[in-house]
């Protein structure tokens, strides 16, 4: 018996919607940008989403947030790239910058390689069934 296609495999669907949701966040951060804030005692950390990129900022509580606990806003693409380059010159912080595509093309590797695999282990002789 011959195994199925691998158009039939959990790992090609659920590969198929992780890689459409990433695609789908980076167009949406082409207009809009979200922030996701938390500020304690002394410590604040912020996660940004704007212009195909994640920016991961940690440092003092009065540098980045007006007011201590959460806060979510998300609105319009209005800034510019000074804004964003705004955040990594804060004093006292540490950023770290994931750009989308960086994301979306080494899941994209990983996954192929995946069903790749598969498709040799599972088809006799070697063979792939696409």
């Amino acid at each position: 018996m011959t195994p199925p296609p691998l158009l039939r495999t959990k790992s090609f669907w659920l590969g198929l919607i992780i890689l459409l949701g990433i695609a789908g966040a980076w167009l949406d951060t082409a207009f809009h940008e979200t922030t996701l804030t938390y500020a304690g005692p002394t410590r604040a950390w912020q996660i940004n989403r704007l212009d195909s990129a994640t920016l991961l900022v940690s440092g003092s509580s009065a540098k980045i947030a007006a007011v201590p606990g959460w806060e979510f806003v998300r609105g319009a693409n209005t800034s510019d790239r000074k804004d964003w380059e705004g955040f990594q010159t804060l004093v006292g912080s540490s950023h770290l910058t994931i750009h989308d595509a960086a994301v979306f093309f080494l899941l994209l590797v990983a996954w192929l390689g995946w069903l790749s695999w598969r498709a040799r282990k599972r088809s006799p002789a070697g063979a792939t069934s696409l």
